[in-house]
């Protein structure tokens, strides 16, 4: 009778922070951003605030804002993989088998052939932070960009200069997984997905699964499934993931916590390496480029980490506040290029940091 009793009681609470999940002082200030998106957008929003959260669905469509329950709805998260990416780098630092401060050639199989210019190398670092002025375009496999590496005589000093870089990354994610004689794919699993609870998040589009996928309507008015980009395995580690609003959330509180001993290769990564990095995408934040989080201050000067996905049919942003205990994922299935704003802004964006500002 008193296990009877103490479930009865748990369960009361458990209504009750459930009760609580619609803040009204979030849920109003999303619903008056959410007019402005474009027609036919869905958004699916998650946040943790302290120890509350809470979980926000809608359609806009013909004007008309509609209430969706959609946080087990699948999205592609895009370039937040990268983050994710970082981690699996920062784990192989934390565990001695590389250094961020290591030059490239170190963890190559191959000879680059000349690597050092002005008695600079390229390092590990510089590709992780997108200053190592390597080749972006276009976007190949990993056969390929061996052999550019092969014959890349540097002529520059690396690290001097921000510039976005997928392939880099996508080598770092290459390279720091074949430490443990793994992929990428397999060690997100085991070291992360997994230890996580994060069970409906994918690496790729062909292993997440068809239903439940996150629809579009075409330009007939019909809604069918979104479409879902695919990309060759060595850039899955770029913008590979598939994920909902419930995993993301686990994502955004492992980050929020204080460093512990079995993950602290995830919290590692929003170092802001001394905030020395600039990313001149984002003067308006003041923005720096940390170890595959981007730092944002306010005008407030608080320190917002975050980082952005942008796919061809899908939009994503997570960020998170740590002094605040608060943090943020949307997913819409709408393109960045119709999110932007006057300012050159994401509409995903700007919601985000003012979610968190909020009182």
């Amino acid at each position: 009778m008193k296990s009877l009793f103490l479930l009865a009681f748990a369960t009361t609470l458990f209504v009750f922070h459930q009760a609580k999940s619609q803040a009204p002082q979030f849920q109003s200030f999303i619903e008056s951003k959410l007019i402005s998106f474009p027609n036919n957008t869905e958004v699916a929003v998650g946040i943790i605030d302290g120890v509350d959260t809470y979980k926000y669905g809608y359609r806009f469509e013909n004007g008309k804002l509609t209430s969706v329950k959609n946080e087990t709805t699948l999205f592609e998260i895009g370039s937040i993989t990268k983050v994710f990416t970082a981690s699996l780098l920062m784990k192989e630092v934390k565990e001695t088998k590389m250094a961020l401060r290591d030059p490239l050639q170190k963890h190559l199989p191959f000879k680059i052939k000349k690597d050092v210019y002005q008695n600079d190398t390229l390092k590990i670092l510089h590709l992780i932070t997108h200053i190592s002025g390597l080749k972006k375009n276009p976007l190949m496999g990993y056969k390929r960009y061996s052999r550019y590496l092969k014959r890349l005589e540097l002529n520059y000093v690396p690290g001097k200069k921000w510039e976005y870089n997928n392939l880099a990354v996508a080598l770092i994610g290459k390279l720091a997984t074949e430490k443990d004689e793994t992929s990428w794919d397999i060690s997100l699993k085991e070291n992360i997905l997994k230890p996580l609870g994060m069970n409906s998040t994918y690496s790729n589009v062909k292993e997440a699964p068809k239903t439940n996928r996150v629809q579009c309507v075409n330009k007939n008015g019909e809604r069918g499934d979104c479409y879902f980009h695919k990309m060759g395995s060595f850039q899955w580690a770029t913008g590979g993931m598939i994920s909902n609003v419930d995993d993301m959330l686990k994502w955004i509180k492992v980050n929020l916590e204080n460093e512990n001993s079995d993950l602290s290769f995830i919290q590692v990564t929003q170092n802001p390496l001394g905030d020395t990095i600039s990313i001149p995408w984002f003067t308006k934040y003041k923005a720096t480029q940390g170890i595959g989080w981007w730092h944002y201050r306010t005008e407030t000067n608080n320190r917002i980490i975050c980082h952005g996905g942008n796919m061809p049919a899908q939009t994503s942003f997570i960020a998170f506040d740590k002094d605040k205990q608060r943090g943020i994922i949307i997913l819409t299935n709408a393109s960045g290029k119709i999110l932007m704003n006057d300012e050159k802004i994401m509409k995903t964006t700007e919601l985000a940091i003012s979610v968190l500002g909020l009182p």
